[in-house]
């Protein structure tokens, strides 16, 4: 299974510190923690205003592994550290079902990503069309269509995911987008504890 995130500063701190303390403290923890297969953020690096600080990627072979280690003494000690730098609430995650459109590196070898927000009425074959053309130019393209988990939901219905900064022309005009340039960071699979 695999799941987006989108997770928010403390009130009374800064993008900066919250994507600190997530590589350096909250990450690596995580990792030895929970049973992940892939785990990846992507910090946002424009869009002050846009309400969340990092989109976070997470694949679990078994979810329902996740939910027992959440409430026992895990989940305890994952709350309490994020209880450090995260405003937990206005945390928005979604299911993911991802599609790979190109092979190749996810990201510029800089990390830096593109993340498209795409929202609009029945936009799924619309999203998907225009996000195969987008593939025709680049590698390492994909998109999320996603189902939120929570209310208010997930700030986006599909995220398409392109390396680097890439041109992408005109945004299809039945499809609301928002552009969001990332520095993306993957914890290497052998830092991951399988449980």
């Amino acid at each position: 299974m695999r799941s987006l995130c989108t997770l928010v500063h403390k009130p009374a701190s800064t993008r900066e510190a919250f994507q600190l303390y997530y590589e350096a403290q909250h990450a690596p923890l995580a990792a030895t923690l929970f049973p992940f297969t892939n785990y990846a953020r992507n910090h946002l690096l424009d869009a002050p205003d846009i309400g969340f600080d990092t989109i976070s990627e997470f694949h679990v072979a078994d979810p329902t592994a996740i939910a027992r280690l959440l409430e026992g003494p895990v989940g305890e000690t994952i709350r309490a550290d994020e209880a450090q730098f995260m405003d937990a609430p206005r945390n928005r995650p979604a299911a993911a079902e991802q599609m790979p459109l190109s092979p190749g590196p996810v990201a510029a070898p800089d990390g830096l990503r593109t993340a498209l927000l795409v929202n609009g009425e029945h936009m799924r074959e619309d999203a998907l069309a225009w996000a195969r053309s987008l593939a025709g130019f680049s590698t390492g393209v994909s998109i999320d269509f996603l189902t939120p988990w929570s209310d208010p939901a997930f700030p986006a219905k599909a995220v398409i995911w392109l390396p680097g900064e890439p041109q992408i022309g005109a945004v299809p005009p039945m499809l609301e987008v928002t552009r969001l340039k990332v520095r993306h960071y993957e914890t290497p699979a052998d830092q991951l504890t399988a449980r």
